[in-house]
């Protein structure tokens, strides 16, 4: 099998090419060997870079495809943070996300609700969540909310301002 290794950062492009020798263009999948910083090959698999612009976090972020010996996703740790690097603390990429505007509050809890899933309907209900469909609903309810207010502030403030009925159940239409 395979492990995945990310880096996400401003150095994430500089470390994929101190340890591939060669960084892969952006979205793209390259076929590598890895090496320490003694250029001993520590292992061959795959590597793929997301710019800024394309990535979960907002940030630069590599992705190595090493195999899952774990004596080899070690040495690829140590010489990734060798280089700068250092290991994320749990839900750090999530964090990133959120703080780079690439997630709202909504989908940075349905990650967490996604991991801690304990039944397939629960899963699906996190990935519906994930997707910004459920931050997508609130926003326009919440838009809705303001528009009503915002008409109901206006009759108060100006009571000798008659509107006809079908205004009236427009208005009734859209608060409920």
């Amino acid at each position: 099998g395979l492990a995945v290794v990310r880096v996400s950062g401003p150095i994430a492009g500089s470390i994929a090419s101190r340890v591939g020798r060669k960084k892969p263009a952006a979205n793209e999948l390259l076929f590598s060997s890895f090496y320490t910083a003694k250029r001993e090959v520590i292992d061959q698999g795959m590597m793929a870079f997301f710019a800024a612009s394309h990535s979960y976090t907002g940030e630069d972020v590599i992705e190595i495809y090493p195999h899952s010996n774990p004596h080899i996703v070690h040495l690829l740790l140590d010489t990734i943070c060798g280089y700068g690097a250092r290991l994320a603390h749990p839900g750090e990429f999530s964090e990133r996300a959120f703080l780079n505007g690439r997630q709202d509050l909504a989908q940075l809890e349905s990650v967490a609700d996604l991991i801690a899933a304990n039944s397939e309907q629960a899963a699906r209900n996190a990935v519906i969540s994930l997707s910004g469909q459920f931050s997508r609903h609130i926003h326009s309810i919440v838009e809705a909310v303001i528009s009503v207010r915002m008409y109901l502030e206006a009759t108060l403030d100006f009571p000798d301002e008659e509107l006809d009925i079908q205004e009236q159940v427009a208005w009734r239409d859209r608060l409920d």
